[in-house]
C-alpha cells in the first residue's frame, strides 16, 4: 500500500468501526470477540505454528481498533510489552508466516513494523454489508 491507500483504509475502517462499535446504537458488535473467534478459525485452517498465533496474539497488544492497523516500534519494545522470548529474527519469521496465512498484511510507508489486520477488517466490511 502507498501512502494515500493507508490514509483511506484507516479512514474506511474508522468510519466502518464507528458504524457498527458504537454502543449507543441499535448495531453494536464486539469486535475484540468476534476477531478472536474469527482468528482461532483461520489458525485451525491453515499450517500456522503455534509460535506464529503467540506472536499473533502478542499483536493484539498492538491494534489499533479503529484502525485495523498493528503498529510495533520494535522488536525489543514488541518482547517488553508480550515477555516474548524469541529473537529478532523468529519474530520476522513468524510475521512473514502471518502475512502469507493471511493475518497480515505489510504497510509499506516509513513506519518499519506497520500491518493492516486484515481479520478485524473483514468482520467490519461484512457488519456493514
Amino acid at each position: 500500500m502507498n501512502d494515500n491507500e493507508t490514509a483511506e483504509y484507516k479512514n474506511k475502517s474508522k468510519s466502518m468501526f464507528d458504524e457498527v462499535c458504537d454502543p449507543d446504537s441499535l448495531v453494536n458488535i464486539n469486535l475484540e470477540a468476534l476477531t478472536i473467534q474469527a482468528i482461532i478459525k483461520q489458525f485451525l485452517s491453515t499450517k500456522t505454528s503455534k509460535t506464529d498465533l503467540a506472536v499473533l496474539i502478542g499483536l493484539l497488544e498492538f491494534w489499533n481498533r479503529e484502525e485495523s492497523v498493528i503498529n510495533i516500534d520494535s522488536y525489543s519494545y514488541f518482547r517488553s510489552i508480550t515477555k516474548s522470548t524469541l529473537a529478532d529474527p523468529n519474530i520476522a519469521r513468524a510475521l512473514k508466516s502471518l502475512e502469507s496465512n493471511g493475518f497480515i498484511s505489510k504497510i509499506t510507508t516509513s513506519k518499519k513494523l506497520e500491518y493492516s489486520f486484515n481479520i478485524p477488517y473483514d468482520i467490519l466490511c461484512a457488519e456493514i454489508g
